[in-house]
């Protein structure tokens, strides 16, 4: 069940949209951290807007700051990548 949750919110594009907005303006590792911890949070106060009969599940966000977290760190690794390879050239 827990792989199910952590497909779809890998899935979720408000995620991705924001988890990528976040890692690409991070400088520091911890500031990836940081943005998918927010990017979470965003998105379960989104969540608890629209469906009103939804409860908080500590198990449910974790899983949505890990893949935050995925989305976020994929974006600062591509950003780091391209600046490395714009300075090599």
């Amino acid at each position: 069940m827990v792989i199910v949750i952590l497909i779809v919110r890998l899935l979720d594009p408000v995620l991705i949209v924001l988890a990528l907005i976040g890692g690409g303006s991070s400088r520091q590792w911890w500031h990836v951290a940081a943005a998918g911890l927010a990017v979470a949070v965003l998105v379960e106060i989104l969540l608890f807007s629209i469906q009103y009969t939804r409860t908080f599940d500590l198990i449910d966000f974790a899983i949505g700051v890990i893949a935050a977290g995925i989305w976020a760190s994929i974006a600062f690794t591509v950003k780091r990548w391209l600046a490395r390879r714009a300075k090599s050239t």
